[in-house]
């Protein structure tokens, strides 16, 4: 976000056309590896809505978003970005390519 790692959010890859949607965790250099299956990487081929929900890396932290205590950047992030049905992202997933960036205002 803002040319900077996003981390502590779980990104949702969810398939327009319908199926099954693929999930990753952010790392601390904001990268993510998508989960279709337990046991298969990667997403289903054609347009995801992107959507990100937030996934507090410490006690403290996942404490006070339980008491809706959200930080300013956390907080318009999931009103931007955290619904499936509202967030603006889409992604077309292709078989030639295997990484993306997702750039988040």
């Amino acid at each position: 976000m803002n040319g900077q790692p996003l981390t502590g959010y779980i990104v949702n890859f969810m398939p327009t056309g319908g199926g099954r949607p693929s999930v990753g965790a952010t790392g601390p250099d904001g990268e993510f590896d998508l989960d279709y299956t337990l046991k298969q990487k990667g997403a289903k081929v054609g347009t995801h809505k992107v959507f990100f929900i937030y996934a507090p890396e410490s006690q403290s932290a996942a404490m006070a978003a339980d008491r809706g205590e959200l930080p300013d950047d956390v907080r318009q992030i999931v009103k931007k970005y955290g619904d499936m049905d509202t967030t603006p992202l889409k992604v077309e997933v292709t078989p030639e390519k295997d990484e993306y960036l997702i750039e988040l205002e």
